[in-house]
C-alpha cells in the first residue's frame, strides 16, 4: 500500500517583494541588506553564506567577478562558481570598505559577515532569524533564506 500526500511547493518571491524586503532592510542595516542581497542575487545556501570569507570574494584589493564556494561548505561538497553581477560587487565593496571602518578584521581568513555582538561567526539559524524578522514585518509572512 502506497501512502501518497500532497507537499506544498515552496513560496519563491515575486520582484515587487523582492525590492520591497531589501529597501526596508537597507534602511536598518547594512550587513542585513548585503547578506540577503547576495544570498537572493546569487543562489548561496544558508550555510554558504555565513561561511564566506573574506578571500572567498576579495582578492588583491577589489572584489572578484566570480565567487568561488569552496568545496567544504558547499552542499555535496561540491565547489562551484557563481558570477558577481556588478551591482552584488559594488554592494560587497560598500560592505567591506565599512567592515574596515568599523574596525572589523578583514584579513584574507576572516569571516565576511559576523555576528553584531561579540565579533562570532554567524549560525545558520542567527541568518534563518534575520530572513525571518524582516520577512515578517515587510511581507507579513515569514520566508526561509
Amino acid at each position: 500500500m502506497t501512502l501518497s500526500y500532497k507537499q506544498k511547493p515552496p513560496e519563491t518571491l515575486i520582484q515587487p517583494e523582492i525590492n520591497l524586503l531589501l529597501d526596508h532592510i537597507k534602511t536598518k542595516s547594512i550587513r542585513d541588506y548585503t547578506m540577503c542581497r547576495l544570498c537572493i542575487y546569487t543562489g548561496l545556501r544558508n550555510s554558504e553564506l555565513i561561511n564566506l570569507l573574506i578571500y572567498d570574494v576579495y582578492a588583491f584589493g577589489e572584489v572578484m567577478d566570480v565567487l568561488e564556494v569552496r568545496a567544504e561548505t558547499s552542499k555535496n561538497k561540491q565547489s562551484r562558481k557563481i558570477p558577481l553581477h556588478p551591482t552584488i560587487k559594488s554592494d560587497l565593496e560598500y560592505w567591506i570598505a565599512l567592515k574596515s571602518r568599523l574596525n572589523e578584521p578583514i584579513t584574507p581568513t576572516s569571516y565576511l559577515f559576523i555576528s553584531a555582538r561579540g565579533g562570532r561567526p554567524l549560525s545558520p539559524r542567527d541568518f534563518q532569524r534575520i530572513v525571518s524578522k524582516y520577512s515578517i514585518s515587510v511581507l507579513h509572512r515569514s520566508i526561509h533564506p
